[in-house]
């Protein structure tokens, strides 16, 4: 039997000992995505917001402070990017980071060797910082290792050396390109997961336009339950808040009573952008989608009826049930006057345009009734013209 040399002595820990280890110990940078000891995975999507969120938390960690609702400690930061030092700077100036923050832009010219990684983490641990950030891993990664199991951990393992001298580590990372809008899980080899303590996830909120500032924020860990929540950047790009959806004013009994309010001083049937032309200024005007479900709900529960087909030229017109004979008494009424002293003014315009598109409607209808009526005799004349030749 041989005997390893140089091997390093390994320490065991007794029941007692592991007792006298605090559960409270863990320091969280920013709870609960960042602490000491521990490495973070954030994935994001392309262009979705990822180094705007770090370089937030960078300005927050000056002096401490709140970052989407969570506690953020003071902290020394090594940032080593794949962007230039152009780009940074304007972040810098933006938020005003300070000397507690140093950058390592592009470290490298090209994929680096394992050595040169390796090296990298050296120069990082050096330094003593108190939070590392490597942004994005795929591109500082040495080549032909992210998708190959044992590689990718060879690599990463050095980095408990950040680690292990109190650090938290970042590590900003891309999906997959495959699978669902709604997965985002990370590329590479499956190892990579397996290696972290936690995993975070910032995606936009589905189906909503590219200016859409709102990011959903996930974290999953060994330490805590799943936590997620919406966050929302400021105009000034220098913070996140979490997005409180107004519950309240969503659902169909808060928006009723304001929505018959506002059918009451109309005769006519209001389209849905009438109705939100004439929304009472002292309570939140719906948006379009809401205003839409609010009109399905109540046409359902037989509170109101809907008028036209639904299109460009003849959109949904809606009026509260039992209007709709004093509707049809006043369109087809020989004396249209008599109704004045019942409607207000506006009320009475939009009457007066609904009986005019009426008319331009039956006029329309009545041209091209005639039209197709003049082509298909004109075609039978032909006919019987052609037979009449024949014939002879």
């Amino acid at each position: 039997m041989t005997t390893r040399e140089n091997s390093t002595p390994m320490t065991f820990l007794s029941s007692d000992q592991l007792g006298e280890v605090s559960p409270n110990a863990l320091e969280w940078l920013w709870m609960p995505y960042v602490a000491r000891g521990m490495i973070t995975l954030l994935t994001s999507r392309w262009k979705s917001g990822k180094t705007t969120l770090l370089s937030v938390l960078l300005a927050k960690q000056a002096q401490g402070g709140e970052l989407a609702g969570s506690p953020v400690l003071p902290a020394r930061s090594v940032v080593v990017s794949e962007e230039s030092p152009a780009i940074w700077s304007i972040r810098q100036r933006r938020l005003g980071l300070g000397s507690h923050v140093q950058w390592l832009c592009r470290p490298f010219r090209g994929r680096p060797s394992v050595e040169q990684w390796l090296n990298l983490i050296e120069q990082v641990a050096s330094a003593k910082p108190d939070f590392v950030v490597f942004d994005t891993l795929g591109t500082l990664l040495p080549a032909m290792v992210e998708n190959n199991a044992s590689a990718l951990t060879g690599v990463l393992d050095p980095i408990h050396q950040l680690t292990d001298q109190g650090a938290a580590v970042l590590l900003v990372h891309h999906p997959r390109k495959a699978g669902p809008n709604a997965e985002l899980s990370p590329r590479g080899s499956g190892a990579l997961t397996s290696f972290l303590d936690i995993l975070c996830e910032l995606d936009r909120e589905p189906k909503a336009p590219l200016s859409d500032r709102r990011r959903r924020l996930r974290a999953t860990s060994r330490l805590r339950d799943h936590s997620a929540c919406t966050i929302v950047l400021n105009d000034d790009e220098t913070d996140y808040t979490v997005f409180v959806e107004s519950q309240p004013t969503e659902g169909f009994d808060y928006g009723w009573p304001i929505l018959k309010l506002v059918f009451e001083g109309h005769y006519v049937p209001l389209t849905r952008e009438k109705i939100l032309a004439r929304w009472p200024q002292e309570h939140p005007k719906p948006s379009p989608v809401t205003l839409w479900r609010w009109l399905d709900r109540a046409v359902e529960e037989k509170l109101v009826a809907c008028r036209g087909r639904g299109n460009r030229s003849i959109p949904h017109r809606f009026m509260l049930v039992g209007r709709q004979m004093i509707h049809d008494a006043m369109m087809f009424s020989d004396d249209p006057n008599q109704w004045r002293d019942r409607l207000d003014e506006q009320a009475y315009s939009d009457a007066e345009d609904d009986l005019q598109n009426a008319e331009a409607r039956i006029e329309k209808k009545a041209k091209a009734d005639a039209a197709r009526k003049a082509k298909r005799e004109a075609k039978e004349a032909s006919a019987r013209t052609t037979q009449g030749t024949g014939s002879a």
